[in-house]
C-alpha cells in the first residue's frame, strides 16, 4: 500500500509556475522534484523522496516507477491525474512540458545515472 504523506505541506507550492526546462534524466528528476515542492509535502514518508524512487528502482519493486512503462508507474499516474489516483501536486496539474520529461525518463528506462 502506498501512502502519500502530506504533513508539513506548503499550500503556496501548488500554484507554482515551472519552466519545463528539465532533462529526462535522474538529475532532471531531482531538480524538478525540488522545484515542484515534492519533498516539502512528502517529508514524512519512509524512505523520503527521492530515496523512495531509488529504493524502488534498485529493488525492482515497481511501487512508484516501472521502467519503460509510464502506464504502470504510480508516479506517472498521479502526475496526469489519472482516474483512481490522487493527482499530484494537489490542486493543480503541472505544465505538460514538465510531465513530458517524467514520461520520457520512464520510457528511457528510469536510469538513476
Amino acid at each position: 500500500m502506498i501512502v502519500w504523506a502530506l504533513a508539513g505541506c506548503d499550500d503556496h507550492l501548488f500554484g507554482q509556475e515551472t519552466e519545463g526546462t528539465y532533462e529526462p534524466t535522474w538529475q532532471g528528476m531531482l531538480e524538478s522534484m525540488d522545484d515542484w515542492g515534492c519533498t516539502g509535502c512528502h517529508s514524512t514518508q519512509q524512505p523520503l523522496l527521492p530515496d523512495a524512487f531509488v529504493d524502488d528502482l534498485d529493488l525492482g519493486e515497481g511501487l512508484y516507477v516501472v521502467p519503460f512503462s509510464p502506464e504502470d508507474s504510480t508516479l506517472w499516474q498521479v502526475l496526469i491525474f489519472a482516474d483512481g489516483y490522487v493527482g499530484m501536486p494537489l490542486g493543480a496539474q503541472l505544465p505538460a512540458e514538465d510531465i513530458t520529461h517524467v514520461e520520457q525518463w520512464i520510457l528511457d528506462g528510469a536510469s538513476l545515472n
